[in-house]
């Protein structure tokens, strides 16, 4: 992965969790969006990757830590 590569951020269907209690009726669909890699960032807990959405041309953005994924959570890289 370098700045300016596309990836595919991909989000499994998990059962909602709140204030420590997981709701066995409540499930959080599964999601998925493109993004365009800004920046990466080295942290003392691993890599922290900046990015902004491609999907539907809105200029929204955030950050994942790459090397510290939850187990719902995929990565890959498109171009």
């Amino acid at each position: 992965m370098k700045s300016g590569d596309i990836i595919k951020i991909s989000k499994a269907a998990r059962p909602h969790v709140a204030g420590g209690f997981r709701s066995s009726t409540n499930v959080l669909p599964e999601e998925s969006w493109t993004a365009q890699i800004r920046k990466i960032t080295k942290t003392k807990i691993g890599r922290k990757v900046h990015f902004i959405n491609i999907h539907g041309g809105l200029g929204h953005g955030g950050a994942i830590m790459i090397d510290a994924l939850p187990d719902f959570m995929t990565v890959e890289v498109l171009a």
